[in-house]
């Protein structure tokens, strides 16, 4: 009978976790309204700064590689 208050509190943790990986999932949508269809590079940009500023996920910027077959290997 002790640990009576402890399964709340697991369901609890789960609501909050569930809870901020859909608002995680959510930010990582891009927005069309701001994706431009193209995009000049310019000195110094990179897959992630460019991932970061149009899809709000820098984490994204394999997708654009993927629309770049130009691009040989973004990691050097």
């Amino acid at each position: 009978m002790r640990f009576k208050g402890l399964p709340i509190v697991i369901v609890g943790a789960l609501l909050l976790v569930g809870s901020s990986a859909s608002a995680q999932v959510r930010l990582s949508t891009p927005r069309a309204e701001s994706v431009p269809d193209v995009y000049v590079v310019t000195s110094g940009d990179t897959l992630w700064d460019i991932a970061s500023q149009f899809f709000g996920d820098p984490y994204e910027w394999p997708r654009i590689w993927s629309y770049n077959p130009a691009i040989t290997n973004p990691h050097w």
